[in-house]
């Protein structure tokens, strides 16, 4: 994506293009990851599923972490409101309205996108494995207490 801007120019930039294409090519592995948390053998007791859910937790937020998506995407954002207005910044007000300024509004617009989208897809990734398991928990607490129900009413009976 920054290739659509020449290097030398709007260097106030230059960190963020730099700290967002880092994160970027941490995201195939990252996804990768996440997306085993679903293949995990699944726990056969309450207690197991209960400590995978912590696991699993517990992977994702370190993921989320090393990955440090959620300064990134508030960077992004704080450059992104600074492009669209400029009012506040005389250096953006000077440059705003050339095309080297609206080519770095596109560009940065698209860092965004990719951003929030790698924010949502981890995200996606962590509520299907932890689904999965919350399914089989409620499953066997269900099984549970049909079995603690049935018991009291055969004593009863």
């Amino acid at each position: 994506m920054r290739d659509m801007l020449d290097k030398g120019k709007f260097k106030i930039f230059e960190p963020f293009y730099r700290e967002a294409e880092e994160l970027i090519q941490k995201l195939p592995p990252a996804f990768q990851q996440l997306m085993s948390l679903s293949d995990l053998p699944k726990g056969k007791t309450v207690e197991e599923l209960r400590t995978q859910k912590t696991h699993i937790l517990q992977e994702y937020r370190e993921v989320k972490g090393q990955l440090e998506i959620d300064p990134l995407l508030s960077q992004c954002r704080g450059l992104l409101n600074k492009l669209r207005v400029p009012d506040d910044n005389p250096i953006f007000v000077s440059m705003a309205q050339t095309p080297m300024f609206k080519d770095t509004l596109l560009v940065m617009e698209k860092y965004f996108e990719r951003l929030s989208g790698a924010d949502q897809k981890s995200d996606v990734l962590y509520q299907k494995a932890d689904h999965r398991i919350t399914q089989l928990l409620q499953h066997l607490l269900f099984e549970s207490n049909l079995n603690q129900v049935s018991g009291a009413n055969i004593r009863e009976g």
